[in-house]
């Protein structure tokens, strides 16, 4: 009998991504790089260390790691949960395209592949190909035909799983958007976090209660602030915050304000802060005037004071208003 490795499935849906995720590991530092390789949760070749339990309760804890998919992956095919082991290696894409890792075509592509490759026919393997298809209903919105194909999956899962949160997408999006399931939908929170998706889809459904979305909106844009759902989110808090949707592409979150403006002090340089600029320069919202006032502490340093009121002699408008009002003498030294 032909031998087959379901690894081999994993590197057909996940190689596009490998490059990026081989990038983002070399950013990181030295200790960083030793944390992640003492942590288990890499070497992808060598046989699994931890547990799905264990790798779960990571999960809740807050962590994920760039590889955490793959490895899930690996122990499910151990286990020959095929389906299961595929599903996993799809997340870990999933999860590289909501960080603007991978661009969205790699989804399908990767998805693609698997549906046309025949040794999912055969051999016991068929519940990756259901899988696979499932996920590519999922991708393109038929949840009533997700729904059927991924629900075998969910009966070994956990309460809080990957398959969980998509059949409760597809319940959601097929107009089955009740207090109870919204309920469910926050209590997966703890273990799906470090997911843009799973906040950007939060934040339609609870569109009922503008703080509670706009709080989704905003751990999505922290979460990836350059990945895919940003710009929808932002534009979803412009309106929210009195805004046209257009003047969300100059909106940030506080955390987003705060993170710039305390590397440009421990750095002892202004001039990232003018990234900030367009934001001080939309008309009166709660982010402009958050951002002002943590941009007044800046000023309280002569090395910002002073630049703030050079860029302000360039500047018109509301921009060149608010700068001088940073430079406003209230006795600093």
């Amino acid at each position: 009998m032909k031998t087959f490795s379901f690894r081999l499935c994993a590197l057909v849906l996940l190689g596009v991504m490998l490059v990026s995720c081989k990038r983002e590991a070399q950013a990181l530092s030295a200790p960083e790089r030793a944390e992640i390789r003492d942590d288990g949760m890499t070497g992808l070749n060598e046989a699994p260390s931890v547990s799905l339990e264990e790798l779960a309760e990571a999960e809740r804890a807050g962590t994920w790691l760039s590889g955490m998919g793959l490895l899930e992956s690996s122990i499910r095919e151990a286990a020959g949960d095929f389906g299961g082991a595929l599903i996993a290696a799809y997340r870990e894409l999933a999860v590289a395209y909501g960080r603007g890792l991978v661009a969205e075509d790699a989804l399908a592509e990767g998805l693609g592949n698997v549906l046309e490759n025949p040794e999912f026919r055969h051999e016991g393997r068929e519940d990756a190909l259901k899988a696979a298809e499932g996920i590519m209903e999922f991708r393109r919105g038929n949840w009533d035909a997700a729904a059927e194909r991924l629900k075998p999956f969910a009966a070994a899962e956990d309460p809080d799983g990957f398959v969980r949160w998509l059949l409760l997408v597809c319940e959601i999006e097929g107009g089955l958007n009740s207090e109870g399931r919204r309920a469910v939908y926050s209590s997966l929170r703890s273990r799906h976090g470090f997911f843009p998706e799973y906040w950007r889809r939060g934040m339609d459904y609870f569109s009922s209660s503008v703080p509670i979305a706009a709080s989704y909106a905003e751990n999505c844009i922290n979460l990836a602030p350059d990945g895919p759902f940003a710009s929808d989110c932002r534009r979803f808090l412009a309106v929210q915050a009195g805004l046209s949707e257009d003047a969300g592409e100059a909106l940030k979150t506080r955390a987003e304000t705060e993170t710039l403006i305390r590397a440009a002090m421990a750095g002892g340089n202004p001039l990232p802060l003018a990234d900030l600029f367009p934001l001080i320069a939309l008309q009166d919202n709660s982010y402009t005037f958050a951002a002002l006032a943590l941009l007044d502490e800046a000023a309280s340093r002569p090395l910002f004071r002073d630049w703030f009121s050079s860029e302000a002699d360039k500047a018109q408008g509301r921009l060149a208003e608010r700068l001088k009002f940073l430079c406003r003498d209230q006795g600093r030294l």
